[in-house]
C-alpha cells in the first residue's frame, strides 16, 4: 500500500523526512523524524506495522491535531507533547508522509478514531481491503475536505516514503 500510494503522489510537489535512526530497539527507542514540504499544506503520516497486521495514521492523532506544515520549513515529529516508544514486533514498518493541499478524511478507508487506550487512530483492515478493492491506493489519500480550490487542484499530494526497523 506504501509503495503503491507514493506512486500517485505529485513529483512535482517535493516532501522529503529525515530520520533520528532508521533502527529502533524495541521497548527502548522512541521514534522521531522531520519532514520538509516544497508548499505548504496539511500533514500526515500513515504506517504499516511489521506484522502487517496493523495499520496506523501517526498523525495527525488524538494528542495533536496540528497538521498544518508551511513551506520549506521542517516540521519534527512526534512533537514534544506525545511519543511513539518501538513496540515490535521486529521487523520492518513501512511509513509515507503525504502533504495535501487541504484537510484530509480517510473514515471511507476504515480509519478508526484514536481510542482512550491509543491515541493512534487504527486503520480497520476489513474496510481497508474493501476501499482497496474499491478505489485502489488513491482510497489512502483521504478525500479532501473543505477545499477552497477546484476538484484538480485538491486532488494532488506530495509524499515521502520511509522505513523504520525495529530490533531486540
Amino acid at each position: 500500500m506504501v509503495e503503491s500510494l507514493y506512486e500517485l503522489r505529485d513529483p512535482a510537489w517535493p516532501v522529503s523526512v529525515k530520520l533520528r535512526s532508521d533502527t529502533l530497539r524495541i521497548d527502548r527507542d522512541n521514534l522521531q523524524f522531520k519532514v520538509t514540504s516544497a508548499r505548504a499544506g496539511h500533514l500526515y503520516v500513515i504506517q504499516v506495522g511489521t506484522d502487517s497486521a496493523h495499520f496506523w495514521q501517526l498523525f495527525p492523532n488524538g494528542s495533536d491535531r496540528a497538521n498544518r506544515i508551511e513551506a520549506n520549513r521542517e516540521l519534527v515529529l512526534p512533537r514534544a507533547s506525545w511519543s511513539v516508544l518501538s513496540s515490535g514486533p521486529a521487523g520492518l514498518n513501512r511509513l509515507i508522509a503525504i502533504v495535501t493541499p487541504s484537510p484530509r478524511d480517510f473514515s471511507a478507508a476504515g480509519l478508526q478514531p484514536a481510542t482512550s487506550s491509543s491515541f493512534i487512530g487504527e486503520f480497520d483492515l476489513t474496510q481497508a481491503r474493501a476501499a482497496w478493492a474499491r478505489e485502489g491506493p488513491s482510497a489512502f489519500a483521504g478525500k479532501a475536505i473543505n477545499c477552497p480550490l477546484d476538484a484538480a487542484s485538491c486532488a494532488p499530494f506530495g509524499a515521502a516514503r520511509f522505513d523504520i526497523r525495529e530490533v531486540n
